[in-house]
C-alpha cells in the first residue's frame, strides 16, 4: 500500500476499527513514518474530544442489567494472552469500560438528536466538523488521483518519445502539509527528468527548483522549472555530483526563479515517508 493509501487509515486506526492485514501494514508503516504518527494522535486527540466534551449520563436499570450480562458472557472465558502484551486482566476491564463509554456516549447523543440535551448544539457542530472533514478528505482524494493520471500520461508520451535513459531509476515525489501536488524523478547518473502534477503558480520571480539528496552530502541543486497553467511540470536537466546507483532521493523547494546553491525557500515535493 502507498503512504497515501495508509494515511487514509489513520482515522480508523485511532478508533480502534482497524483489523486484519489493514492493521498490520499500517502499524508497520507508523514505525516509520513520523507524519502518520501525528495523524493517528491527532485523530484520537479528536475522538477523546467529542467524548469530553458531553456530560455523563447514567443509565437506566435495564441497561444496566444487560451491560452486566454482556460483560459477563465476554469475561466467561479469559483468552490467553502472549507473554510481553496486553495482560489477561486488561481485555475484561477494556471492554466493561468501552460497553460503559457507549452506553453513555449513545445516551448523550440521543438526548442531543430529540432536543432534549443541553449539548445538543455542540454535538450538530461535531457532526458538521466531521462532515466537512469528510469531503475534504475525498476531495484531496479526488485530485491526487487526478494527479497520478496526469503523471502517468506524461510518462507515457516521455516513453513513446524515447526520452528515457534505458535503466533509469524513478522516485515518487509528494506533496507536503498534505497539497495535493505529485511527482515523479527518472535518473541515471548525473541525468535527471523530473515531472510534476498540481503545482501552484509560483509567486512572481520565483520557480520550483529541484534538489538531489544524498546521505551525508548537501543538497545538490538543479534547475529552475515553471509549472504550466495547468499546474504540470516537466523537464530534464544536469545535475553535477549525483552518485551512480539507486541510493538518491529527490526534493523541490520554491527559490528564486535565477536558482540558488543551496535551498532557502519553502518545500514543495519531498520523498514519500
Amino acid at each position: 500500500m502507498t503512504h497515501e493509501e495508509l494515511r487514509g487509515l489513520c482515522g480508523l486506526h485511532a478508533l480502534g476499527a482497524l483489523d486484519g492485514e489493514d492493521r498490520a501494514a499500517l502499524e508497520a508503516h507508523l514505525a516509520d513514518c513520523a507524519e502518520c504518527r501525528r495523524e493517528v494522535a491527532a485523530n484520537a486527540e479528536a475522538a477523546a474530544g467529542v467524548a469530553l466534551a458531553l456530560a455523563p449520563a447514567a443509565p437506566s436499570p435495564e441497561v444496566r442489567l444487560r451491560l452486566q450480562d454482556a460483560v459477563a458472557a465476554r469475561t466467561a472465558v479469559a483468552p490467553l494472552v502472549p507473554r510481553g502484551s496486553t495482560p489477561a486482566w486488561a481485555v475484561p476491564a477494556a471492554a466493561a469500560a468501552a460497553l460503559l463509554a457507549g452506553v453513555w456516549f449513545g445516551a448523550k447523543l440521543e438526548d442531543a438528536s430529540t432536543g432534549r440535551g443541553p449539548l445538543s448544539a455542540e454535538v450538530e457542530k461535531v457532526r458538521g466538523d466531521n462532515r466537512k472533514l469528510r469531503e475534504a478528505n475525498v476531495d484531496l482524494g479526488l485530485r491526487l488521483a487526478e494527479a497520478r493520471a496526469k503523471l502517468d500520461a506524461m510518462e507515457a508520451e516521455a516513453l513513446a518519445e524515447k526520452k528515457f535513459m534505458p535503466g533509469a531509476a524513478m522516485g515518487e515525489l509528494a506533496g507536503v502539509g498534505g497539497a495535493a501536488a505529485l511527482g515523479r524523478v527518472f535518473w541515471q547518473g548525473e541525468e535527471v527528468h523530473i515531472m510534476a502534477a498540481n503545482l501552484p503558480a509560483p509567486p512572481e520571480g520565483r520557480g520550483y527548483q529541484v534538489w538531489a539528496l544524498v546521505e551525508g552530502m548537501a543538497p545538490m541543486p538543479g534547475a529552475v522549472f515553471m509549472p504550466d497553467r495547468e499546474g504540470l511540470l516537466k523537464g530534464a536537466q544536469r545535475i553535477e555530483g549525483v552518485p551512480a546507483g539507486r541510493g538518491v532521493k529527490f526534493a523541490v523547494t520554491l527559490e528564486p526563479v535565477a536558482g540558488v546553491k543551496a535551498p532557502t525557500g519553502p518545500m514543495v515535493l519531498e520523498p514519500p515517508k
